[in-house]
């Protein structure tokens, strides 16, 4: 019985010990996890603090930098946006309008002072941007485009216009410092069809013979003249006003002279009131087409009844057949030279067309049409017929 008692006690001794030994591990586990917080509170303050001092430090030095900026001129900012660049292989782009507002004209880079390069995210332009530095404190660039689009439609329309971007000093530091994520101030004149539809062709002719002026307003230095039918580039337009629908003077380049003249001596502004006249303009675009194509692609229609087809094209050229209203024809061949018939200056345009015939006994008699039509009794298709 003694025995007894006195292994339950051992055991109740033992059980004690063991709930002594749990709370002590607790309690070490507790205070150990008590350090690890204190120790972790102060790494994170000290954490806290190297930030703070970082952002500190960043401060001033932009606060430095800035100081230095606002102490140089416009074309020694320019440079810094160009070495910038150099050092970092990679080009500072300035973007113009509020992407996120979806009121974006496209972005440059600086290339020197008076050069810069201009993207836009959409293709199908072609640009020709200009920098003008105007005093010490701001700049404009000015972006002569024309938006020559994508795809074979034949004839479809170049339109054209121009950027005006305001650039203060001001806005070049903010910007180069990280502070500004686009230029807001540009306006836009309303954008025009021009008499080209082909982009590699976008030289135009004078409607008569004129002077070419040094500058935009047409009353400095005469530097020459350009002869009627000259070809030249349009490279930049130049407005009064912005609510204008059409520009004052144009600055056209060929190889013989550049500077500016009146818009109204080139055929520049599209001014062809009546779509189914192919005119004087149309017929470079087929002309192209064909060359890269092949004849046939292009197709059209008659318009008018009894339209002649010439052996020539000309208008005292015999005869060969007559097209009735609507008549679908293919295009082989366009002429070089533009003739004048009631009135409406066009060229001449070969077409071809495959006539299913029957003789009275129901006999295959089919036959071809081959000749000239003159460009104001057809409508062109303005797609190509790959088939």
């Amino acid at each position: 019985m003694r025995s007894i008692l006195f292994i339950v006690c051992i055991i109740i001794s033992f059980s004690n010990c063991s709930k002594s030994n749990e709370k002590t591990d607790i309690i070490n586990s507790v205070f150990t996890d008590s350090t690890n917080l204190k120790t972790e509170g102060s790494n994170q303050k000290q954490n806290l603090d190297i930030v703070s001092q970082e952002t500190k430090e960043e401060k001033q030095r932009k606060a430095e930098e800035r100081k230095i900026l606002e102490n140089i001129s416009i074309p020694e900012i320019i440079d810094l946006y160009i070495e910038r660049g150099y050092k970092q292989s990679k080009s500072i782009m300035i973007y113009i309008g509020d992407f996120d507002q979806n009121n974006h004209a496209g972005y440059f880079e600086f290339i020197s002072h008076d050069k810069i390069k201009w993207y836009r995210a959409s293709g199908g332009f072609k640009f020709y941007p200009y920098i003008y530095i105007i005093n010490d404190t701001n700049i404009r660039i000015e972006i002569f485009y024309y938006n020559i689009g994508y795809g074979h439609d034949i004839a479809r329309s170049i339109s054209t216009g121009k950027y005006y971007i305001n650039i203060s000093k001001e806005n070049l530091i903010e910007y180069y410092l990280g502070n500004l994520n686009f230029i807001k101030d540009y306006s836009m004149v309303n954008n025009f069809n021009t008499n080209r539809y082909e982009p590699e062709e976008l030289t135009f002719k004078t409607h008569t013979g004129t002077d070419v002026y040094t500058d935009c307003s047409l009353r400095d230095e005469k530097i020459g003249k350009i002869l009627k039918d000259s070809e030249a580039e349009v490279i930049d337009m130049f407005y009064n006003s912005l609510n204008d629908d059409f520009p004052l003077s144009v600055h056209i380049k060929n190889k013989n002279i550049t500077g500016w003249i009146n818009v109204n001596h080139i055929d520049f502004v599209k001014r062809e009131t009546k779509e189914i006249v192919n005119g004087i303009f149309l017929y470079n675009s087929i002309k192209g087409v064909i060359n890269r194509y092949g004849p046939r692609i292009v197709t059209g229609k008659t318009t008018g009844n009894s339209i002649p087809v010439r052996d020539l094209p000309a208008n005292n050229s015999p005869q060969l057949h007559l097209l009735q209203d609507g008549t679908e024809v293919k295009i082989d061949d366009v002429s070089t030279n533009l003739e004048m018939i009631n009135g409406i200056e066009a060229t001449w345009y070969k077409v071809y067309k495959f006539v299913e015939n029957y003789t009275k006994d129901m006999e295959p008699a089919d036959y071809e049409i081959i000749g000239w039509v003159f460009g104001a009794n057809l409508k062109i298709d303005n797609y190509i017929d790959y088939d």
